[in-house]
């Protein structure tokens, strides 16, 4: 099936019986039918004699290409000169000049103009999952999962993980760093970056690599125990310390403490220091997962604002998603906000915490006290859409990835009457 035009609509149509014809799945009739407006044809209103055309041979299309080529043939009808799908904004990130960075599924990283032109896009085979821009802007650090192979004759061939530096005026890879293994990046305020192993037996996973502000790795690297996705994952902004959840050493899915890792401590030498448990509830004994987060606060007040879920061996339980703040000092719990679903993503500021929840809802917690200012399922167009991730890039103004590959420039106000 293909458009030759606005108004006519190329098909092939199958014969209506294959038990008297050896061709019946490699041809079909070539037929041509035209409307002067399709966006108002009813339904059944193309008659049996316009689906007689002339006997042709033609390649039966999967599924997934037959839909593509539909697809762009509607795109270049539309003035498109190409098209491609989109999925899964792992990251957003504003710049000071205006521009939004982006990474998702097949492009390293791409940015956009303020007049939302696309300026560059760095395409690859799995795409981004994390950026952190270095001081000054000039760069970017990308984070790059491979977990896919392919087939290079009769050998199956896989990628090394990447952590790619690029460059933000062209979007030319300027470098990498050896990792050596898949990563979880951690960050600092000051530019300090743990690179955390994701993958191996969780039990026994590489030990983390500190990345300084420079972009050196040095050849100390930092024991943290075994990492998986649901437990361990704790991305904090806006921090002034390398935060990271550490479990038991033989079992590290168990007794999870927030730890700040130290690179440079009274030795030279990085140092592990425990704060808290992730669990600030000392009366029951529960299975808590991590979640994203942020560090609010002041001077030497500081606290950690973060999310997680509650583990069930029925599953997610309505209300055992939560987001907490917690003082940084012991931390005992502020505030506790629950939910019905994880969240996929957090950011905000002194006032106001934004969360992204895998359900599409998007919520508004005042930052000091956790109360609900508003909450929102997220829509485009009339359709509702999955928040994947989140940046707060001024205040009342958010950038929202999507699991359906938009990034979305979003203006919110912080009123419970909104």
């Amino acid at each position: 099936m293909a458009w030759q035009s606005q108004q006519a609509l190329r098909v092939v149509v199958a014969p209506p019986d294959d038990s008297d014809s050896d061709e019946a799945h490699t041809h079909g009739f070539e037929v041509v039918i035209e409307r002067s407006d399709w966006s108002n044809v009813a339904q059944g209103s193309v008659q049996q004699e316009e689906l007689s055309g002339r006997w042709i041979e033609f390649e039966q299309l999967t599924k997934e290409e037959a839909t593509r080529q539909g697809v762009e043939s509607l795109a270049m009808l539309a003035g498109e000169p190409w098209w491609e799908p989109r999925r899964q904004v792992w990251d957003v990130h504003g710049l000071q000049d205006g521009r939004v960075l982006a990474c998702l599924d097949g492009v390293l990283a791409e940015a956009w103009l303020p007049d939302g032109r696309l300026e560059w896009r760095a395409p690859d085979q799995e795409g981004g999952r994390q950026l952190v821009v270095r001081a000054g802007e000039l760069d970017v650090w990308v984070n790059v999962e491979r977990r896919r192979a392919r087939w290079v004759g009769r050998e199956r061939v896989a990628e090394p993980p990447l952590l790619a530096r690029v460059s933000l005026a062209d979007g030319k890879v300027l470098g990498s760093l050896p990792v050596g293994f898949s990563t979880a990046l951690t960050t600092r305020d000051d530019g300090w970056l743990v690179l955390r192993s994701t993958g191996g037996d969780r039990r026994d996973s590489e030990p983390a690599a500190l990345v300084s502000p420079t972009g050196e790795t040095p050849e100390v690297r930092v024991p943290l125990g075994g990492f998986d996705l649901f437990n361990h994952s704790f991305p904090i902004r806006h921090s002034r310390q390398l935060l990271v959840l550490q479990g038991e050493k033989r079992e590290p899915w168990r007794n999870k403490w927030v730890v700040a890792v130290d690179p440079a401590g009274p030795d030279a030498e990085p140092v592990v220091r425990r704060l808290f448990p992730l669990d600030w509830d000392t009366k029951h004994t529960r299975h808590l997962f991590g979640g994203p987060g942020i560090e609010v606060g002041t001077g030497e007040t500081r606290d950690l604002v973060h999310a997680g879920s509650v583990h069930d061996g029925a599953g997610l339980l309505p209300g055992n998603a939560f987001v907490v703040r917690r003082s940084l000092g012991a931390g005992a719990a502020r505030w506790v906000f629950t939910a019905d679903f994880p969240a996929t993503a957090l950011d905000g500021d002194e006032d106001t915490i934004y969360v992204a929840f895998n359900s599409g809802e998007l919520v508004a917690l005042r930052t000091w006290d956790g109360t609900v200012l508003w909450r929102q399922r997220l829509e485009v167009g009339g359709q509702p859409v999955v928040p994947l991730s989140l940046t707060l890039i001024c205040p009342g103004r958010l950038l929202i990835g999507t699991v359906d590959g938009r990034v979305l420039d979003c203006s919110v106000a912080d009123s419970a009457d909104r």
